[in-house]
């Protein structure tokens, strides 16, 4: 499942897009009710049920990283919660 998020940034990568380091700006800001590829990434990155819909399950998830990593716990994926998320793709 982890694949989906290294899958992500190869094609980053072989298009010429943003290195790792810079692949968080370029995920959208995600939050309850966010739906798709994104989605799909931060719960593989949170090893949680990959359904590509951010529900109660992932906003909770999402809230108990963000907390483990010292940042704001307000449940919203946005440029510090993907680049904590993704420090371990390197």
């Amino acid at each position: 499942i982890r694949n989906l998020a290294k899958n992500d940034i190869s094609e980053k990568k072989e298009t010429g897009g943003a290195k790792l380091s810079k692949l968080s700006v370029n995920l959208p800001t995600i939050r309850k009710g966010s739906k798709g590829k994104a989605v799909r990434i931060l719960q593989a990155l949170l090893y949680i049920n990959v359904t590509g819909e951010f529900d109660q399950n992932t906003e909770d998830s999402c809230k108990f990283f963000q907390n483990k990593s010292k940042l704001v716990p307000d449940g919203i994926c946005g440029v510090k919660t993907w680049k904590e998320a993704l420090k371990d793709l390197g």
